[in-house]
């Protein structure tokens, strides 16, 4: 089967993320560790609705002085994390330490059914 040219672009070009994620299944939570290295706290912003966690980065504004070379990440950068479950808005943690941001996000109970006597 032939290969459509926008699969091949795809294949020659993957997208880049902003920042590598891992998420992990513990059981009552997901854990999502992202590497942002080089910020600090005030530069993240950790968004939580429904099944989704969105996390804002800001990297600096624009460039000062004249680059020779510039590979270092610069503005701001979103990555969504789209979850299998729902998850408790209010029962959301991060911490951020040696370049690492961890998200603690419980999941939330399916309803409960109901015995009919």
């Amino acid at each position: 089967m032939a290969r459509s040219s926008v699969e091949s672009a795809r294949a020659l070009f993957p997208r880049r993320e902003p920042f590598r994620v891992d998420v992990r299944d513990a059981g009552e939570e997901y854990v999502i560790s992202a590497d942002i290295p080089g910020l600090r706290t005030r530069d993240i912003d950790v968004n939580a609705k429904k099944n989704r966690v969105q996390i804002v980065a800001d990297f600096g504004g624009a460039a000062d002085g004249r680059y020779l070379r510039r590979e270092r990440e610069s503005g701001t950068k979103t990555r969504t994390i789209t979850l299998p479950r729902r998850i408790n808005e209010r029962r959301v943690r991060a911490s951020y330490n040696d370049g690492v941001l961890r998200i603690h996000a419980r999941k939330r109970r399916p309803p409960r059914e109901l015995d009919i006597e």
